[in-house]
């Protein structure tokens, strides 16, 4: 099995919110919100030891792309899907 450790430091951001977008698109359709949590944190454990990451890494990284997100004014990716998930869910 691959080790994606070194990928995930240098992860794509616009590549990761596409995803995203995609996953939200399709867990809001006939889904009622306590669903789509369960749905998203199931599959975030089960992907996490699919590929051998621990959940509370997987967790810090988001914290930290979240953050360098907000503090670089050109990105618009993470507000971007912040939007969509505030107005659409």
């Amino acid at each position: 099995m691959k080790n994606i450790t070194d990928e995930l430091a240098m992860v794509d951001l616009e590549a990761v919110c596409k995803l995203a977008f995609k996953f939200i698109d399709v867990a809001q359709k006939n889904n009622k919100p306590a669903v789509q949590v369960a749905a998203l944190a199931c599959m975030f454990k089960i992907i996490c030891g699919r590929f051998k990451v621990r959940e509370t890494k997987m967790l810090e990284l988001a914290d930290r792309l979240i953050k360098h997100d907000d503090k670089v004014p050109w990105r618009v990716e993470l507000a971007a899907l912040r939007d969509y998930m505030r107005e659409e869910i």
